[in-house]
């Protein structure tokens, strides 16, 4: 739906709204919300006599069901990496994900929190996205780091 907008009487300028939910950072793909409005944009706006088949629209939902588990899976797949990272030594960029980085944060993950579906790395007791996370150290790897300063 085109949205004009009116001063004075004049059409001043003629916009279409793509995306009215929260901005997202890095992303170039459909997502499933982008394929429902798709699919029903579709439906709207088809030609009254000559209807598109059941077939198409069954097709479209198969589709769509395909997509939505594929991102079920995407997101299991990466709370289960986030777990294996108990024990180990990150580093973190806070707000690195949202484009709003901060001072980087380094230390042993204590535990994993699961927050709507997102993990949370807990680091010298504080929460971070795993999306913030930035580097895993091995601890030889630090040793050796270590035992050449002193």
């Amino acid at each position: 739906m085109a949205v004009a907008q009116i001063i004075d009487g004049k059409v001043v300028a003629e916009t279409t709204p793509t995306n009215t939910g929260a901005n997202r950072v890095g992303t170039d793909s459909l997502g499933k919300d982008a394929f429902m409005q798709l699919l029903v944009a579709q439906m709207q706006n088809q030609d009254p006599l000559e209807p598109a088949s059941d077939t198409e629209f069954i097709s479209q939902l198969a589709q769509f069901s395909s997509l939505e588990q594929m991102e079920n899976l995407n997101t299991a797949m990466a709370n289960q990496n986030a777990f294996g990272l108990v024990g180990k030594n990150v580093i973190i960029n806070p707000g690195a994900s949202e484009g709003k980085a901060k001072d980087s944060v380094a230390g042993y993950v204590q535990y994993v929190e699961i927050k709507d579906g997102k993990a949370y790395l807990a680091v010298d007791d504080n929460t971070y996205s795993i999306d913030d996370l930035y580097t895993v150290l091995d601890d030889r790897y630090l040793e050796g780091i270590l035992k050449s300063e002193s």
